[in-house]
């Protein structure tokens, strides 16, 4: 449901520059919160599809006041 509220179809996963945050296979981070996970504002997290559907992926970066 998340990834079709931001456009995307499929399995959503979640990089921050080359290191895997998140994926339909690879649930151990879900139950951390960003800062558990060492994510620090200014940092771009992408967050796309596993499907080769031609769409890119999203990016956010993360702002922390």
């Amino acid at each position: 449901m998340a990834a079709q509220q931001i456009g995307l179809e499929g399995d959503l996963m979640i990089n921050e520059g080359s290191r895997l945050l998140y994926d339909a296979d690879f649930e151990s981070n879900i139950s951390k919160t960003l800062v558990q996970l060492n994510v620090r504002s200014g940092l771009l997290l992408l967050v796309g599809t596993e499907d080769d559907d031609g769409m890119e992926d999203v990016g956010f970066v993360l702002k922390h006041e």
